[in-house]
């Protein structure tokens, strides 16, 4: 199994990151290092089809940190460490939401492709 991956490095004001290109059906991993937090970010793990329409890779409901509709609030800096597999072509990271201080969010998006 060969990997790809995306190394984002310090996103500071909501938007999204590059897209790292990938099969249908990879396994992604997102490992996200938040820092600095004041009271919390808002994240969402992204894919499309075709570059240009993305919508979340994640639909469950993990307990801690919270998520709502595929979005995941973190409240604390730290690692935090993300699975999910689908069909999207194309992945990315947002940055949905800021709340107090100025924190920083580092992500690395790998990919396990056969």
């Amino acid at each position: 199994m060969a990997f790809k991956q995306l190394q984002i490095t310090q996103l500071a004001a909501p938007g999204v990151s590059e897209a790292l290109v990938v099969q249908s059906g990879s396994i992604l991993t997102y490992a996200i290092t938040v820092g600095a937090i004041g009271t919390s970010v808002v994240i969402r793990l992204e894919g499309a089809l075709d570059a240009t329409n993305y919508g979340s890779l994640r639909q469950d409901v993990p307990s801690s940190p919270t998520a709502t509709g595929g979005d995941i609030t973190i409240s604390a800096n730290g690692s935090y460490l993300y699975a999910v597999q689908g069909v999207a072509l194309y992945a990315r990271l947002r940055l949905v939401t800021i709340t107090g201080g100025a924190p920083t969010v580092d992500c690395i998006i790998m990919a396990g492709e056969a």
